[in-house]
């Protein structure tokens, strides 16, 4: 996905870089191949959870995720419905608020699900189900 390799970039390459470090110090020392195993993945672990919180990706993520959802509502006229990510912790569904018939929200479920970045798409309130003629 090109949300993940655009914010996450640096956490992959540290991962890749951390892996290497660990696996050649590891086999040269046969004896101690696990404990450089587990080392290593705590210390990727590490890396990845500093990077998404006080490093920012993650709130450059909500950020652009928010402002390409506003953007798609302002060009389809949808001035008055809101989106946001969820948080704590945060996903990758968008969350939709405001005044829209049945029709609407459906169809900007579908819209905004197709947003780059995007895991899925919910309302506020449920969408009441029709009961047909």
């Amino acid at each position: 996905m090109i949300a993940i390799w655009h914010f996450y970039w640096p956490v992959l390459v540290a991962a890749a870089i951390i892996g290497l470090v660990g696996g050649v110090t590891g086999f040269r020392k046969a004896n101690s191949i696990r404990r450089f195993a587990w080392h290593g993945t705590a210390a990727a672990f590490a890396v990845s959870l500093l990077w998404h919180g006080p490093g920012g990706a993650g709130e450059r993520f909500r950020t652009s995720v928010e402002r390409s959802a506003r953007v798609t509502l302002d060009n389809y006229e949808m001035g008055q419905v809101a989106a946001r990510l969820e948080r704590g912790p945060l996903t990758r569904t968008l969350v939709l608020s405001g005044p829209a018939d049945d029709f609407q929200q459906r169809e900007l479920v579908r819209i905004l699900s197709l947003l780059p970045g995007v895991g899925a798409v919910r309302w506020d309130r449920p969408v009441a189900q029709s009961k047909g003629l």
